[in-house]
């Protein structure tokens, strides 16, 4: 059985290094890597944890958070 992570608790086990498109792919392969097997973060969990870097009032955050919500859409 899966476990489906929407929100998750805690400090995120990696920092975002950047806000392009690289880092982004980077750090999503780090937390898949280090979750448990049989969990899986679901994409808003992944853009909650964007907030660990950067100040969600910041202008990083936002272009972080749109980086990673194109990574999606392709």
């Amino acid at each position: 059985m899966k476990t489906v992570i929407t929100i998750p608790a805690g400090q995120c086990p990696y920092r975002l290094e950047g806000t392009d498109s690289e880092s982004i792919v980077s750090w999503m392969k780090k937390i898949k890597e280090w979750s448990p097997d049989g969990v899986v973060y679901m994409p808003n969990a992944l853009r909650y944890w964007i907030r660990h870097t950067y100040d969600i009032n910041g202008p990083e955050y936002k272009i972080a958070a749109q980086t990673f919500d194109s990574l999606l859409d392709d």
